[in-house]
């Protein structure tokens, strides 16, 4: 229990999961009302938003009548790469995505994150941010997903939306069925790494190796707290400084209008610089269970 909690402590700190700060813009991203699966979609640019190749997510905020109602994430993206002069854009959102009636929106941003100034060199400063913009609400017509116990308890989940096509976010939303138990609440100690590396082998999901990431090997067999054994290969340990990045959450407090005109810019943190933190934690549960 406690080592779970530590390590999910050490991956919130290192970037992987947590909200990110988000700021008003009058810049245009203008979508249509109502938008259909599997067919083709457009939405439109305002002219000179970007000078470099940018990519288009999809947003959700499945977590309707609770507490995080009004959250929005980027969740997926619907085009990897455009470039950034064109102000017509066009993709298909899958059907797996979303239930029908769902509230979307569609968000644009740089595919290169901009370097974060930090003249002072601080740890806790990220290193790198995006600035996102969205359109307005959506209605999702035809969709065919059902929300997932994490999706609808506040979006804690690992990668980012550039790391998943959204022909690949119901096998995300899959692996979170599966290993988030109670929650993602730390009962189980596995849960964050079964996740990662669950999220990791879907297809078209562009995610460093666990071992990778964190610079730990793996135990050859691990257990989970319903007494089921896992198979896991054993990775040697790698001296890796690579980062885990922050999921594009915008808080409910800084939600744009619902206009399907307006639209809304975030300055999203990137990157984080706490992997040392992650290492520690996951050594503190590796040396749990050695005892």
């Amino acid at each position: 229990m406690i080592a779970a909690n530590l390590l999910k402590a050490g991956l919130m700190m290192a970037g992987a999961v947590g909200p990110a700060v988000a700021q008003a813009s009058s810049m245009p991203i203008t979508a249509p009302k109502q938008v259909t699966v599997d067919t083709e979609t457009h939405v439109t640019l305002a002219e000179n938003l970007f000078t470099s190749p940018v990519r288009i997510y999809l947003t959700l905020s499945p977590a309707q009548g609770n507490a995080h109602e009004g959250d929005w994430d980027n969740v997926c993206y619907l085009v990897n790469s455009t470039d950034g002069s064109n102000t017509d854009v066009k993709f298909t959102i899958p059907a797996l995505v979303a239930p029908d009636g769902a509230k979307v929106r569609i968000s644009v941003a740089p595919t290169v994150a901009d370097p974060e100034p930090n003249p002072d060199n601080d740890p806790d400063k990220p290193i790198s941010s995006k600035q996102y913009y969205f359109s307005g609400e959506a209605v999702l017509e035809g969709g065919k997903g059902i929300w997932s116990k994490p999706e609808l308890g506040g979006f804690e989940r690992i990668g980012t939306a550039d790391q998943v096509p959204c022909t690949a976010y119901d096998c995300v939303r899959q692996c979170g069925v599966k290993y988030y138990l109670n929650d993602f609440d730390g009962e189980n100690p596995y849960a964050v790494k079964s996740v990662y590396e669950c999220n990791a082998a879907c297809p078209g999901v562009t995610m460093k190796s666990w071992a990778e990431v964190t610079g730990q090997s793996t135990p050859d067999t691990q257990t989970s707290q319903q007494g089921s054994s896992t198979a896991m290969p054993t990775v040697p340990s790698t001296t890796s400084t690579v980062s885990l990045t922050a999921s594009s959450t915008v808080s409910s407090s800084s939600t744009p209008s619902t206009s399907a005109s307006s639209s809304s810019t975030f300055s999203i943190s990137g990157e984080g610089s706490f992997v040392s933190t992650l290492r520690a934690a996951i050594s503190f549960l590796g040396a749990l269970l050695i005892l």
